[in-house]
């Protein structure tokens, strides 16, 4: 639910992509996405999201009204460095999180809090650690959102 003051919306979380790292199991290679979020109680956890988490999040929300979202594309083409593409992938999903949270009936939804959810994230992503965690500025990616 989402609290307001006098018309305002008042900020409980606040979420943000911090990151990202290749991770290798087998002869498969694949990012897994850090996002930090921070409670009211100004508690911070992080969960760990590949691209594959975003399009199933992004296909359980695609059946609310309002939504009208496109989930970035898995793949940039680019000659860009390594850090470039890096930056450029993390921004693009914190733009989409920051544009789906936006929208007051899709930020109610349960299926957005599992998605920032710690327990969420280790069934989802198990065996990924932080050692390979590329961080990034992420002052001017701060997301805006509200559970109760």
């Amino acid at each position: 639910m989402i609290v307001r003051r006098e018309g305002q919306l008042a900020p409980k979380h606040l979420c943000w992509v911090v990151g990202s790292y290749f991770e290798k199991i087998g002869s498969t290679s694949f990012a897994v996405y850090s996002i930090a979020v921070t409670d009211a109680h100004n508690r911070t956890w992080f969960v760990k999201r590949r691209y594959w988490n975003f399009e199933r999040f992004h296909r359980h929300l695609r059946v609310i009204p309002n939504y009208t979202l496109h989930l970035p594309p898995k793949r940039i083409f680019s000659s860009n460095t390594y850090d470039a593409f890096v930056h450029q992938c993390c921004a693009q999903l914190d733009k989409y999180l920051q544009d789906l949270l936006s929208i007051a009936n899709v930020a109610e939804q349960h299926e957005v809090w599992d998605f920032f959810s710690v327990s969420s994230s280790k069934e989802e992503c198990p065996k990924i650690g932080y050692s390979n965690l590329t961080t990034m500025k992420s002052a001017n990616h701060s997301i805006n959102f509200d559970f109760s």
